[in-house]
């Protein structure tokens, strides 16, 4: 599908099936949208393959479609990529904070209760800048790590003021510098199949030559923390790694809620029409 082709169906599927607002419609037109077949670099790190089922924007772009669909502006270094008809997609992010050991035991009750608890200030935010509140409902599906493959992976359902729920089923690849955030965002209903066809994308990824989790060397930067702080952010959690598990893993929430928000038909419908 051609760059001009798509641009032409996101604006049609914004204005019929969204009833979406022209001005809205408008923004998304000017994204610069790369189909496939083709690739994406994640920071320089590693590589998604893609084929024409689907489409990346890159940094600037993935910012603004986010913000648009009502999630918090940001300028970090994000990149998305989504199936060609918008079902669902998934941003990806690289986290610069050394060799994560993979030895440690994940408490899924804990973290669970754990990001409860910060999702109230994620919340809180939302509301000051006019943005849709987003409830944590619970797991979609529990933490677990999968040694073979150096992925980490976990579910969770979110729920709208109005009770509307979406999921955002996350990832977290490991390499020898950092890790890779891949989260996507799907609907409730169609989330077997959107999680089955993540996957099957993601079969396409891989870490650049130097960068791969089996390429650790004595003298590499260790982080300072391992698997379950992944869960609620573990970028935020070092400089509170001395003050106990639950104040260290807190601190992570605020930024997972503001990084994806709900899924891109409901949210768009919702908040336009």
């Amino acid at each position: 599908m051609s760059a001009l082709r798509l641009t032409c169906l996101v604006f049609s599927l914004l204005l019929s099936t969204f009833n979406a607002q022209a001005d809205v419609a408008e923004e998304f037109a000017k994204l610069k949208f790369n189909t496939g077949p083709s690739s994406t670099e994640i920071a320089g790190r590693a590589t998604l393959k893609f084929n024409e089922q689907y489409f990346s924007l890159g940094v600037s772009d993935t910012n603004r479609y986010l913000e648009l669909i009502g999630n918090l502006p940001s300028t970090a270094e994000r990149y998305l990529v989504s199936t060609s008809d918008l079902t669902w997609f998934a941003v990806f992010d690289y986290n610069n904070v050394g060799y994560v050991k993979d030895d440690e035991e994940i408490d899924a009750d804990e973290l669970l209760s754990v990001l409860k608890k910060n999702n109230a200030a994620s919340n809180e935010r939302r509301k000051e800048l006019g943005i849709p509140i987003m409830n944590l409902v619970g797991w979609s599906t529990p933490p677990f790590y999968n040694p073979d493959t150096k992925r980490l992976e976990w579910g969770i359902r979110l729920a709208t003021a109005d009770s509307t729920e979406t999921i955002n089923y996350s990832s977290r690849l490991l390499g020898r510098t950092g890790y890779i955030s891949a989260n996507l965002v799907a609907d409730i209903e169609g989330f077997q199949q959107q999680r089955s066809e993540f996957n099957k994308l993601l079969r396409n990824f891989e870490f650049n030559s130097g960068e791969k989790y089996s390429e650790f060397k004595e003298g590499d930067k260790v982080a300072e923390y391992g698997l379950a702080a992944l869960v609620v952010g573990g970028a935020a959690a070092a400089a509170l790694k001395s003050k106990g598990f639950i104040k260290l893993l807190g601190l992570g929430a605020l930024a997972l809620f503001g990084a994806i928000g709900a899924g891109f038909k409901r949210l768009v419908t919702r908040k336009n029409g």
